[in-house]
């Protein structure tokens, strides 16, 4: 019952990133289309496909030419050569062994959504920046939908988003989709095991 399940998730994108100036007329536009979703909040998760966070990608060091008389490595082999190969964890920094600092989420492309976060991103690279950085969780539940455990990327910001393609030969049936990439500099994790401690792991 503790192990969370891969495909049983949510993902939660944080207040800051939905200033009332931006949200009133997303808001106000849903509201007049009837839209089931009355907030351009639940509209913007209500499109959410899948998220990708970043691993580790360690730079492993290879000594050679090491004497094989078990000074330098115990649990060597006993072979009959004089020399042997050993390999360390290398001394990277952490920014080096963190496989990118990035997280991507897509989107159906419902059009309004993009219209939304790109004006989200422009907002915030303008000369006066009108919008914060801001958190991006991802909360893991198991298969009973209890929360297990939570992924907290803070202080991120829209680092990358793609453009949209018109074009009369597609067809309207098919579902599309787009990627944004979420730049962030810290990567929390929480595990959420109900009636026990709640523990917090910095990476």
């Amino acid at each position: 019952m503790l192990n969370p399940v891969l495909s049983n998730f949510r993902i939660v994108i944080g207040d800051d990133f939905f200033p009332d100036f931006i949200t009133e007329k997303y808001t106000k536009y849903l509201y007049d289309l009837n839209y089931p979703l009355k907030t351009v909040e639940s509209y913007i998760h209500e499109t959410i496909q899948n998220l990708t966070i970043p691993g580790l990608n360690l730079q492993t060091l290879a000594l050679e030419g090491l004497p094989n008389n078990k000074i330098f490595s115990p649990n060597s082999p006993d072979f009959t050569h004089t020399t042997h190969r050993e390999i360390y964890e290398g001394n990277n920094s952490l920014s080096d062994i963190i496989d990118g600092n990035e997280c991507t989420i897509t989107f159906k492309n419902t059009i309004l959504n993009w219209m939304y976060l790109f004006e989200l991103c422009y907002t915030h690279y303008k000369r006066k920046r009108q919008t914060k950085v801001g958190t991006i969780y991802l909360i893991m539940h198991d298969s009973a939908d209890v929360p297990n455990i939570m992924f907290n990327m803070s202080r991120a910001f829209i680092s990358n988003m793609p453009g949209l393609e018109f074009a009369y030969n597609e067809s309207f049936s098919e579902s599309k989709t787009f990627d944004v990439t979420w730049t962030f500099n810290q990567l929390d994790v929480k595990f959420l095991i109900p009636q026990l401690k709640q523990e917090t792991f910095r990476l």
